[in-house]
């Protein structure tokens, strides 16, 4: 896939998830790096009681090459922590993924094809595909 020439902020609220953040930032990256000239991530450390923040710090820690800002909070709810991060967005286009989500290259060229400025991805239930969630998600 060619480099899209926008750019785009992507806010992840995580509220408890430290087993799955730092794996769930690789690859978000790694599809992010892929598809956009310039992209930032801004995770949202929501009120975690485990090791969410800790492994937040140990990824940017290891990937200085990477923007990405950590915000930590009190447990705010997943819609405030979205805003917090709109708020403390650099770009114009955002994309709004949950933790529990990745930032797939199918959902990407999608927002490439119909220049969406904002998407929304929620936790899969496991009937549905990543691309079903996000497809139903865009329309």
């Amino acid at each position: 896939m060619p480099l899209i020439n926008k750019n785009i902020s992507v806010i992840m609220p995580a509220h408890n998830e430290g087993d799955r953040i730092y794996e769930n930032l690789i690859k978000t990256h790694k599809v992010l790096k892929r598809t956009f000239i310039s992209h930032e991530i801004i995770l949202v450390s929501d009120g975690s009681k485990d090791n969410t923040k800790k492994n937040i710090e140990n990824f940017i820690k290891k990937n200085k090459d990477i923007k990405i800002m950590l915000i930590n909070q009190e447990n705010k709810g997943r819609s405030l922590s979205r805003e917090i991060g709109a708020k403390n967005a650099k770009y114009l286009n955002l994309l709004f993924i949950d933790s529990r989500c990745e930032a797939e290259k199918d959902t990407l060229r999608i927002i490439k094809l119909k220049n969406y400025k904002t998407i929304i991805g929620s936790p899969l239930s496991r009937t549905e595909s990543k691309l079903e969630r996000f497809n139903q998600l865009i329309r």
